[in-house]
């Protein structure tokens, strides 16, 4: 690796995502945080922070409370990536990897999430409305206390996530799987479940009435043939 300049108008500086610089690095150097020297300062940046919102830039640097509304951060390798209460309203974020990603209390209005990897990613009390998670794999991931509505959830990953405490308000969660899920305590206004996959998720002494359940997996592993499950939803 030659030059590794911050100077932004130097449009040669290659893309690395986080991983292949720290592979190149022989993986002698550890992010910052995990009890050594971050290989952002190896590389002659500040922080970590700063090469993140360097490598591939355009949007600034990726951290707590960072702007970056409106920003294209499609695609781009976010991985472990500490974004909490930042401002993310109406980003593109299709594609990105934020697994293990702190986006807690951030604001992701409108923000496009759809095939993004949130695996084990921190999104409690976050604001998710009106965003587009189409598609998104959110497994493991911890929405507690976060709002949700007229979130696009369908065809999610949702599986053993935890939303103790979420608001979700007519949102659409068809096809979307969300086997062990933990829907306890979780505020369910108008969803529609349809053809989601249900199997064993916690729903405590909730019940699901005036949910859409029609073609869903209910909890048992039995197919719901109308909306109200049958009426196995009361």
């Amino acid at each position: 690796m030659n030059d590794s300049s911050t100077d932004e108008s130097n449009s040669s500086v290659p893309t690395y995502t986080r991983r292949q610089l720290l592979s190149a690095l022989g993986g002698t150097a550890v992010v910052a945080g995990g009890g050594g020297l971050g290989i952002g300062s190896v590389l002659g940046f500040g922080s970590d922070s700063e090469l993140l919102g360097t490598v591939g830039g355009g949007c600034g640097n990726i951290e707590p409370e960072a702007d970056l509304k409106d920003c294209d951060l499609s695609e781009r390798d976010l991985f472990n990536a500490d974004l909490k209460k930042a401002d993310l309203r109406g980003a593109d974020l299709s594609g990105a990897d934020l697994g293990m990603a702190d986006l807690s209390e951030a604001d992701l209005r409108k923000a496009d999430l759809s095939e993004a990897d949130l695996r084990r990613t921190d999104l409690s009390s976050a604001h998710l409305e009106r965003a587009n998670l189409n598609s998104a794999k959110l497994i493991g991931a911890d929405l507690r206390d976060a709002t949700l509505y007229e979130t696009d959830l369908s065809s999610a990953d949702l599986s053993v996530a935890w939303f103790n405490g979420a608001y979700l308000s007519e949102s659409d969660l068809s096809g979307a799987k969300l086997y062990k899920t933990d829907l306890r305590d979780t505020i369910l206004y108008e969803v529609d479940f349809s053809g989601a996959n249900l199997e064993k998720a916690r729903l405590g002494d909730k019940t699901l009435v005036g949910m859409n359940l029609e073609g869903a997996t209910w909890i048992d592993g039995t197919q719901c043939e109308t909306q109200d499950c049958d009426g196995r939803a009361h």
